[in-house]
């Protein structure tokens, strides 16, 4: 039964995660087009509006793709170079 619960709780704990790396995803993405808009004081059409919302969301996930593979190539370096080396 704990493991039932224990098993429930790590999987909704995965959806909130995943939910808040999405919000962080679209609210960095918001705020980098509206900071444009309140400077120039222009509205933008919808596709320009909707273009710009998505280059931003492409380029915040490209960027939290490349840090993400650079945290854990680092990570399994720093592991995988104790293995190989020889103590004195």
């Amino acid at each position: 039964m704990n493991k039932i619960i224990y098993s429930i709780y790590m999987a909704n704990d995965k959806y909130i995660l995943f939910a808040f790396l999405i919000f962080i995803i679209l609210f960095m993405s918001y705020w980098n087009t509206h900071k444009i808009e309140q400077n120039s004081k222009d509205l933008e059409s919808f596709t320009s509006y909707y273009n710009s919302i998505y280059n931003e969301t492409a380029r915040n996930c490209r960027y939290l793709n490349r840090d993400v593979k650079e945290y854990f190539d680092s990570k399994i370096s720093g592991i995988t170079d104790n293995f190989g080396k020889k103590k004195k």
